[in-house]
């Protein structure tokens, strides 16, 4: 089977590429606004805090997004939150090889994706997975609603247009 690496040409400076960079959002810090006698824990992969409703966990995770036609997927870094429970299951396997063991656990996707409108607060499931890599994320919907744009991508596969679009977006050509 023949893997195909996805090819583009940046709409703003022409150049040809391939391959794609990983959309990754910031660290919460920078977007909660919390005092810093809220925040618990503030590392690459949890961030915790407190507020008036209690303690939170997020977690570093990856949505990845199957594109129609290649074998290539985009990946967000994104941050979900976790119950209690599961949260303290993830934090005392986090050092295990072993982390799929530990099965899926229901979130709440806490960052969004930027090209993903109202994407904040959908619900998740997070599969952790082996080898210390980043759980991945897959996106839910409730029966009698609407899908998310972004459940749909990751189900049915982004199409080369909004791929490249997206890539033109973070193009470092500089124009």
């Amino acid at each position: 089977m023949e893997i195909r690496q996805f090819e583009w040409t940046c709409a703003c400076c022409g150049e040809a590429m391939s391959g794609l960079p990983a959309f990754v959002v910031p660290p919460p810090k920078s977007w909660t606004g919390l005092a810093d006698d809220a925040i618990k824990v503030s590392t690459d992969d949890f961030f915790i805090f407190d507020d008036e409703s209690g303690r939170h966990t997020l977690i570093r995770a990856v949505i990845e997004v199957p594109i129609q036609g290649v074998d290539d997927k985009l990946e967000y870094g994104v941050w979900v939150s976790l119950s209690a429970e599961n949260a303290k299951r993830y934090r005392e396997a986090f050092d295990d090889e072993d982390q799929s063991k530990l099965g899926g656990m229901f979130g709440w996707l806490a960052s969004g994706v930027p090209s993903s409108p109202n994407s904040m607060s959908l619900p998740t499931t997070v599969w952790p997975r082996d080898g210390r890599r980043r759980p991945l994320v897959e996106v839910l919907f409730a029966e009698g609603e609407q899908p998310s744009a972004l459940w749909r991508e990751q189900n049915k596969g982004a199409t080369r247009e909004r791929v490249e679009a997206l890539l033109t977006m973070v193009c470092e050509c500089g124009k």
